[in-house]
């Protein structure tokens, strides 16, 4: 969730960067860039803890850009608000999936004992041979039964 929001990010941060660049004809068309490549990077690195970090602080930058575009304090309260929302509930998420799957892990070990006591039980009768033409078996392809 964190790193599709960022993804999204890059793309405000972009157009950003485009209407900076019409208002004020100054390099502050930068700032937007380096947002947008910012986002872009960080969402590939989600699986460390510390990125979580920065993505506050670059929800924090994105409310600072309001000061060169005033659209953008609004634009970055509601990425912000998208961005705590990712995180909460993808947490919530991931945890009713751990313990969904402690649950079936529960089950399979409760199963598997008498799943293993039903082969056990069932393996005497299939291995007593019918007949005796059961048992011969074709030259061509061994293993498979004549008639």
């Amino acid at each position: 969730m964190a790193a599709s929001v960022l993804v999204f990010e890059a793309f405000i941060a972009l157009f950003f960067g485009l209407v900076v660049g019409k208002l004020h004809p100054s390099d502050d068309w930068i700032v937007a860039v380096v947002l947008g490549v910012v986002c872009i990077l960080l969402s590939g690195m989600m699986r460390y803890r510390w990125a979580y970090g920065v993505g506050w602080a670059l929800q924090i930058g994105f409310i600072a850009a309001g000061f060169l575009v005033t659209d953008m304090f609004v634009l970055g309260v509601i990425f912000t608000a998208i961005w705590w929302a990712g995180l909460h509930f993808g947490a919530k998420a991931e945890q009713i999936k751990a313990q969904r799957m402690a649950e079936h892990e529960a089950r399979t070990q409760q199963a598997e004992p008498a799943a293993q006591q039903a082969e056990a039980e069932a393996e005497p009768a299939a291995e007593a041979p019918d007949s005796a033409a059961d048992e011969r078996t074709s030259t061509e392809r061994p293993g498979v039964k004549t008639r």
